[in-house]
């Protein structure tokens, strides 16, 4: 479930969503969701290759979940890595979990030309690209710095489906 994009003093104002909206949640919604987690997550448009509303059909969601104390660097392994994706003309989108749940950064592959991106084939090696936007040597340094802050990563590829959407 999904609401926004909203600013935190829209979701703050929003009120009440009524009995009714309430009611079909908890009555047809909840009872086919296999896990409940609920937890806010904010745009980072500083550490983004795209614009938050610049969407795609088809995502892989990679989740980072930095070590306790290892927020700040790991955010400096993302702008690092945003270099690349800009000069891959790459639609990424990143978001960090906020107030809810284990700390988190959701990196999001935006699939504009389909699922054919992720093909080896479709853009140079990422080790090549890493060191043409950020200097020889720089993906093994890079590489370290993950390994030592990070301390678990894990993903999923979602569709859109028009049927089963509202909007």
């Amino acid at each position: 479930m999904i609401e926004g994009p909203s600013t935190w003093d829209q979701v703050d104002k929003r009120g009440n969503l009524g009995a009714e909206h309430t009611s079909d949640l908890y009555k047809n919604v909840m009872p086919t969701v296999e896990k409940t987690l609920q937890y806010f997550i904010s745009f980072r448009e500083d550490l983004s290759s795209v614009a938050l509303t610049d969407y795609s059909e088809k995502i892989a969601v990679t989740r980072v979940f930095p070590k306790p104390g290892k927020t700040l660097q790991t955010e400096s392994d993302i702008k690092t890595m945003k270099k690349v994706w800009d000069e891959s003309k790459q639609s990424v989108a990143v978001y960090e979990a906020s107030s809810s749940g284990p700390g988190q950064f959701l990196i999001v592959y935006r699939y504009k030309d389909g699922l054919k991106e992720r093909d080896p084939g479709f853009r140079k090696p990422v080790k090549e690209r890493f060191e043409t936007a950020n200097g020889a040597g720089s993906y093994e340094k890079w590489l370290a710095s993950v390994a030592e802050t990070t301390d678990q990563v894990w993903g999923e590829m979602m569709f859109y489906n028009a049927e089963l959407s509202s909007k």
